[in-house]
C-alpha cells in the first residue's frame, strides 16, 4: 500500500556538478506513524522531479533520509512527545558504487587494466637490428650476443573484469565452486559501459574469491552486495610464459605431462574450465 504524502512549498531543490552529477532534496510531509513505512518505499527509487522536465532520470536515486516533527504539531504532554505529522527530507544522488551506466540496475561492472612483465631468454638475441641474420654488408663477426647480465622482457596485457550484484536474498553458495576455474564458454560484459570492451573468450577469466558486503534496509534485514572478480588473461590461463631457448622462441605454451617416453607429447590444463553463467 502506498503511503500518502504531500511535496512541501520550496521543494524539490537540484543541483548539479561535473563530480556528482545531479543531486536533489525532497522535503515530504506524512503522517508520523508512516514516517518509517515511507523511507522504506522511497528507498532507491528513482527521482522523478523537474532535472529535465522529461521525468526521471535514471540512476539518480533516493540514498539518505532524515526525519523531523512537523512545526506546531506536537500534541504530548509533559515529558511525552506525541506527534502529528512527519517533514521526511529525502537526498537524492547517484550511487557511486553503481558505477557511470544508469541502466545496469542492480549491477556494477568494470575493467582494470593490468601488465605482466616476462623475461626473454637472452641465448637466442644479439645487439643488432639485422637480428641473428645479418644485414646486407654486415658479417656474423657484427653481431654481439646478448649475455646472462641483460634482462630483456615484454609487458603482456591483463587485466581485472569486476563484477557487483547488489541486493541479493541470499549468499551465493553456488559461486564459491567456481573460484580457481576458468571460463568454458565466452562472456559477454551485461551493461553498456563496457561494450567496447567486446567478449571474454574462453578460458580467458579466471574465477577469484569474492567478497561479501551486507546493507540493512530500514526493516531491519539485510540485504548482501557481492563483488565478483575474473582475472583476464588474453592468451587464456592455460598457457604459460617459455622465455625461450636456442631451440624454442618464447612464447605462451600449455604444459606438457611426462610419460615413460621423451619428448613428452600430452598438453595439459593447469586450470579447470566450466560454464561461467548466473552471474
Amino acid at each position: 500500500m502506498a503511503i500518502s504524502y504531500e511535496e512541501m512549498h520550496g521543494s524539490p531543490q537540484e543541483s548539479f556538478d561535473n563530480t556528482n552529477g545531479w543531486t536533489a532534496i525532497r522535503q515530504l510531509r506524512c503522517d508520523w506513524d508512516e514516517r518509517e513505512e515511507l523511507v522504506a518505499e522511497l528507498l532507491y527509487t528513482e527521482y522523478d522531479g523537474i532535472i529535465t522536465g522529461t521525468g526521471t532520470i535514471p540512476g539518480v536515486i533516493a540514498l539518505t533520509f532524515s526525519i523531523a516533527p512537523a512545526p506546531g504539531e506536537q500534541q504530548g504532554t509533559g515529558n511525552q512527545a506525541s506527534y502529528e505529522k512527519a517533514i521526511v527530507t529525502v537526498n537524492y544522488g547517484r550511487d557511486t558504487q553503481q558505477g557511470p551506466d544508469p541502466d545496469a540496475g542492480d549491477y556494477f561492472e568494470d575493467f582494470q587494466p593490468t601488465g605482466e612483465f616476462q623475461t626473454i631468454d637472452y641465448r637466442n638475441l644479439f645487439w643488432n637490428e639485422g637480428g641473428p641474420t645479418p644485414p646486407p654488408g654486415v658479417t656474423v663477426d657484427d653481431l654481439v650476443q646478448i649475455t646472462s647480465g641483460a634482462s630483456l622482457g615484454k609487458l603482456f596485457l591483463g587485466g581485472d573484469y569486476i563484477l557487483k550484484r547488489f541486493g541479493l536474498e541470499t549468499y551465493p553458495t553456488d559461486k564459491l565452486a567456481l573460484i580457481g576455474k576458468v571460463n568454458s564458454n565466452a562472456v559477454t560484459p551485461k551493461t553498456t559501459y563496457l561494450a567496447g570492451i567486446g567478449t571474454f573468450a574462453a578460458e580467458t577469466l579466471l574465477f577469484q574469491p569474492p567478497t561479501m558486503e551486507y546493507v540493512l534496509q530500514p526493516s531491519g534485514e539485510y540485504l548482501i552486495n557481492v563483488t565478483y572478480r575474473f582475472n583476464y588473461k588474453p592468451e587464456t590461463h592455460n598457457k604459460f610464459f617459455y622465455p625461450g631457448s636456442s631451440t624454442l622462441i618464447s612464447g605462451w605454451y600449455k604444459p606438457k605431462t611426462f610419460n615413460l617416453s621423451y619428448p613428452p607429447t600430452t598438453a595439459i590444463d593447469v586450470y579447470e574450465s566450466t560454464t561461467f553463467s548466473g552471474f
